[in-house]
């Protein structure tokens, strides 16, 4: 299983180029931990991972020197909630807003879409059906709160009718208002679409269909990510049929219809259980795992139509979902959640062809998780979703990296 920027079992982060980690950074440090004493519910599943929490980072706070994550989780009760959490980096107060009201579902991810706060939750009903919520997170100083606008149900497309394993990225500048999603069809096949979102005078949202690509596979895990320098590329990673992890970068069009290209793909690993993956510039980062828990990370390059592998090493063992950073400098953050439960953060240089774990740079973060998800606030900020497997208790954990 992999983390998918959301909540899962575990994560990790990512790398560049050359460099020697100091103790700082092969630690980190946790700047402050948030709890909130409301029960959640991350489905106990192979995959779970993909089920029950998602989290995303705005740069939609009007106070300076704020920083804006957002999180969704499913509760006991089998309703989705959605948590803002401004965080001064400076003193790492926490100013938090939340919203409830997101009804019962089986799977969540979100995206930032806009520059005024508009977040969109993809989520996957009870009955495999997508839908989209769109949330309008509100960061100014005297108001910081969560609406639910409006939902939308692409019922013009049947084969979105059954979905599993749903993803979303932004795609393109925040301005523009597309973004991508890609989900697991009935038949086992991967379907990519793009969107256009669009804020209405009356605060609600309209959503418009681009463009599409139907029946890739069939597949089994997938991911989704977007380059966080070049913002019309996204890289996906799907398991094929032999189990083996494959990586495909795709571009959209720059225009009204937002089309798709793939740019590139290559093939690696075998009996894959679970991957992970970042994006930036022209470098990517993958993370994936085995089915006795062996960790593998990999550097590739993309250069035109090829992707080639720069560098690679062995992860943490005993892995039961991860997620991975892209830290810079080749330094890479791969959080992970082991077989017994825990999550720890591991850090890694790379040198050369070689991507090597740093002595010392591995940290408990939590015993007996549920899931959990991470996303990278820059800076090396890194700030973490994580579903408590004994008290049900969801907390949130900023750490930093230098």
């Amino acid at each position: 299983m992999m983390i998918r920027r959301r909540i899962v079992q575990l994560g990790i982060a990512g790398m560049l180029m050359v460099g020697i980690n100091t103790p700082a950074f092969a630690s980190g440090t946790l700047t402050h931990k948030f709890t909130d004493l409301n029960t959640v519910d991350v489905m106990p599943t192979v995959n779970v991972m993909d089920y029950g929490m998602a989290t995303t980072i705005g740069t939609i706070d009007s106070t300076v020197g704020m920083q804006t994550f957002v999180s969704a989780v499913r509760k006991t009760d089998g309703n989705l909630r959605l948590n803002a959490y401004y965080v001064n980096p400076t003193t790492y107060a926490k100013l938090g807003a939340d919203a409830d009201d997101g009804g019962a579902f089986h799977d969540v991810a979100i995206a930032q879409v806009d520059t005024t706060g508009l977040v969109v939750a993809a989520v996957e009903m009870p009955d495999n059906t997508l839908k989209f919520i769109a949330y309008d997170v509100n960061a100014g100083p005297n108001d910081r709160t969560i609406q639910r606008l409006n939902d939308f149900v692409p019922t013009n497309f049947p084969t979105l009718s059954t979905v599993t394993n749903v993803q979303i990225t932004g795609i393109g500048p925040l301005l523009g208002q597309k973004f991508v999603t890609l989900v697991r069809k009935q038949d086992g096949s991967m379907r990519l679409d793009s969107w256009q979102a669009t804020r209405n005078p009356n605060n609600t949202v309209t959503f418009t269909p681009l463009s599409v690509v139907d029946g890739v596979a069939p597949v089994g895990e997938i991911a989704l990510i977007r380059n966080t320098t070049l913002s019309w590329q996204f890289v996906t990673l799907h398991q094929d049929s032999n189990d083996t992890m494959n990586v495909r970068v795709w571009s959209v069009d720059q225009n009204a219809a937002a089309g798709f290209n793939l740019l590139a793909s290559r093939a690696q690993g075998s009996a894959i259980e679970g991957f992970d993956v970042a994006f930036s510039s022209d470098r990517i980062l993958t993370a994936r795992y085995t089915t006795s828990g062996v960790t593998s990370v990999e550097r590739w390059s993309v250069v035109g139509q090829q992707i080639n592998l720069v560098a690679h090493g062995a992860g943490p063992s005993g892995t039961n979902g991860l997620q991975i950073f892209d830290m810079g400098g080749g330094d890479v953050v791969v959080a992970q959640h082991d077989v017994l439960g825990f999550m720890s953060q591991h850090t890694m240089s790379t040198v050369g062809s070689a991507i090597t774990l740093d002595p010392g740079g591995m940290v408990d973060m939590h015993q007996a998780i549920d899931g959990m998800s991470g996303v990278d606030g820059g800076g090396g900020r890194l700030f973490y979703a994580i579903a408590d497997g004994n008290g049900g208790d969801l907390s949130h954990q900023l750490w930093h990296h230098q």
